[in-house]
């Protein structure tokens, strides 16, 4: 099954703030479920779209990675990185994942996905941005206060490591769940997409659990 895409947030606009809105927890709804038996999940978080997008190749090929994978006994990775964990050094807030073997890389997937484009095919596939961390604009931080502030990331191998002038000691981080489109933002080496995440004290952050 497909995590779901993202709507209306297009190339370098806003906002990004974090969202646990209807849509985003659809998102996380999607992830969760990756733990019913003999199912996959292909993230399409950075190929923006509406109801339904235009960009439908690499979201199949995506798809296709899991059949391959699990079905056919291909040694290859199917997964985009998943939040497994962060800790707190100082005024930094260092994010672990899973399935991010090898480093994280950033791409965006708009350069070529916009037929209005001059050559452009509109086959939104990821290209990698060589030392691309400062134009990743998707990670907030929360202190004790509870409010989340414009975060930026330094990636060490496969973790991300995150900071914001205004959170000195940070408790929560949030990346991409108000939308990603096609901004910048973090893959694995198989230039699969990072899955959304917001949590707060090491909890997921839900509507329930966050009601203000």
């Amino acid at each position: 099954f497909h995590q779901f895409y993202s709507p209306g947030n297009h190339v370098n606009k806003g906002p990004n703030h974090p969202s646990i809105g209807s849509t985003a927890e659809m998102r996380l709804g999607t992830l969760l479920a990756r733990d019913i038996p003999d199912t996959g999940m292909a993230s399409q978080i950075d190929i923006q779209g509406a109801i339904h997008y235009g960009n439908k190749s690499v979201p199949g090929r995506r798809l296709a990675l899991h059949a391959l994978k699990n079905q056919y006994g291909k040694n290859i990775v199917a997964d985009g990185p998943v939040y497994r964990s962060y800790k707190v050094k100082g005024n930094q807030l260092i994010v672990s994942f899973d399935h991010a073997e090898g480093g994280l890389l950033v791409a965006d997937a708009g350069y070529n996905a916009n037929k209005r484009n001059e050559g452009a095919t509109g086959f939104a596939d990821p290209k990698v941005i060589e030392n691309g961390a400062d134009k990743v604009t998707l990670f907030y931080l929360a202190g004790e206060d509870r409010v989340w502030h414009p975060a930026k990331v330094r990636i060490d191998g496969d973790k991300a490591i995150v900071t914001s002038a205004a959170v000195k000691k940070p408790r929560g981080v949030a990346y991409g769940t108000g939308g990603i489109g096609f901004q910048p933002n973090l893959y694995n080496k198989a230039l699969l997409p990072t899955s959304p995440f917001i949590v707060y004290d090491n909890e997921l952050v839900k509507s329930a659990t966050w009601p203000d």
